[in-house]
């Protein structure tokens, strides 16, 4: 496979050492990268054509050591990445678990803890290249056939006769059931009601028996699904960290 990775980091060292990681990785495993370094949002978004070109951010959350208001964070670079359009994987550095949490509001894919050490790196970058190998969902919508990526994918909904695909784009229907439909979909996707099945990506928070979800609808958690849905969504979180 072939990346195009964006690194924003205002330490010269962390970016260098996270650049060599990242070279190591893709040797190893046969991919192609190229690596893009900023020190600033700023400079990141001065430079338009990375953010069109970019497979894979890898943001500071905290990029000033004073926390100059001025000075934009991982956090909120993520925001305005997302704003432009952009769908593809952020990955956060911190030093501080507290962030891990903000990171569903723009559907973070990872966090590394700072400094960061090859393995975590492997291990995330090994789940994101498997992600997009099997990334896209394919189903027949009667004579024409569909991919849509799972990324992209908000929520399944159960009609009578079909099932609605909620994305981040459109709505898609498949003649099929929610019961066949799970059989072919990844692990971050949980069956949340009889009527729904949710991709955990999407998820910004879950309060009571309610999920909020990025583009800000909400779902009902059925009283039978409520225990698995809390331990799958707590096992993806702690796979983010």
């Amino acid at each position: 496979m072939i990346f195009e990775i964006a690194i924003v980091e205002d330490q010269a060292t962390a970016s260098e050492t996270l650049t060599d990681h990242l070279d190591t990785w893709a040797k190893e495993r046969g991919h192609q990268i190229s690596c893009h370094v900023y020190s600033s949002g700023e400079e990141l978004f001065a430079a338009e054509d990375i953010i069109k070109k970019a497979d894979i951010f890898f943001l500071d959350i905290r990029l000033s050591l004073e926390d100059d208001p001025a000075i934009m964070n991982g956090i909120q670079i993520a925001q305005n990445l997302r704003a432009k359009g952009f769908d593809g994987e952020i990955i956060f550095l911190t030093a501080f678990t507290e962030y891990v949490f903000q990171g569903y509001e723009v559907r973070a894919f990872h966090y590394l803890l700072k400094p960061v050490s090859f393995d975590p790196l492997m291990r995330c970058m090994d789940a994101l290249t498997k992600d997009h190998s099997n990334q896209c969902y394919i189903f027949n919508d009667y004579k024409t056939t569909l991919q849509i990526p799972y990324n992209e994918i908000i929520c399944f909904t159960s009609l009578k006769h079909s099932v609605d695909i909620l994305t981040t784009k459109d709505i898609f229907k498949q003649r099929s059931t929610l019961n066949t439909i799970a059989g072919y979909l990844p692990d971050c996707f949980i069956r949340c009601h009889r009527s729904n099945i949710v991709n955990m990506k999407h998820i910004y928070k879950i309060e009571g028996t309610t999920i909020s979800l990025s583009n800000h609808l909400t779902l009902q958690i059925g009283r039978s699904y409520l225990n698995d849905v809390r331990k799958a969504f707590m096992a993806f979180a702690v796979r983010m960290r």
